[in-house]
């Protein structure tokens, strides 16, 4: 199930699993929302992003560990932890024309 799952998001299984997750994690860093993109477009590359990235690297890569040591998110459940790590990520690569105010 796994590898079918790699494969959906575009991971092919012959190369090398430390080149596929290092490109994986960069294309998430590097993604930014363009300036006329729209927030659903924007929207749909982000989880296609994350999707790949988790896929290749896995989600501990993905979200950090201090929500777990953190006195500001003890209280989140592993998954409440996840989805604001997703949420924090999203909004930090948005267009900052738009919502640079709000980061």
């Amino acid at each position: 199930m796994k590898q079918i799952k790699m494969v959906l998001v575009g991971i092919d299984q012959y190369q090398n699993e430390l080149v596929t997750a290092h490109n994986a994690l960069a294309c998430v860093y590097r993604m930014y929302q363009r300036p006329l993109e729209t927030n659903d477009e924007y929207m749909e590359q982000f989880k296609e992003y994350w999707t790949t990235g988790e896929s290749a690297a896995g989600t501990n890569y993905m979200v950090p560990v201090i929500g777990q040591t953190s006195d500001k998110y003890m209280s989140m459940s592993d998954n409440e932890w996840k989805e604001a790590t997703k949420a924090m990520y999203f909004i930090l690569h948005a267009d900052k024309i738009r919502f640079g105010d709000k980061i």
